[in-house]
């Protein structure tokens, strides 16, 4: 059985003049980038909270997906686009709980939590 890749948690701050922007930019994403960028991932969730932004992503099991030179340039401007709407960089943010871990629970796979 292949492990299920790992879900990876990021959080940044956006220019609070910014928010509205950053959101239409999401809004007006095409449909071939979203295509592309769904050929990487399993989940790519963003959540916001006033100024701050939450993303949960889980890249795909296997071996990633070479870029194409379109797709390298496609992903190149929508981050050029963003740009100027971030406070603060993305940053990983590490868990420090899991009820699927806690007191010793098994976790989806049959493991036991340490």
């Amino acid at each position: 059985m292949t492990a299920q890749p790992e879900l990876q948690v990021f959080v940044c701050r956006l220019h609070r003049d910014k928010i509205a922007l950053y959101e239409a930019i999401h809004d007006g994403m095409t449909p071939p980038h979203a295509a592309n960028t769904r050929r990487g991932y399993d989940i790519l969730d963003i959540y916001r909270l006033d100024d701050l932004l939450v993303m949960l992503t889980r890249r795909h099991a296997g071996p990633p997906v070479e870029p194409t030179e379109e797709s390298k340039q496609q992903a190149a401007r929508w981050h050029a686009s963003l740009a100027e709407c971030f406070a603060e960089p993305w940053r990983p943010a590490p868990i420090i709980f899991s009820l699927a871990l806690a007191g010793g629970a098994s976790t989806p796979d049959g493991a036991h939590g340490s």
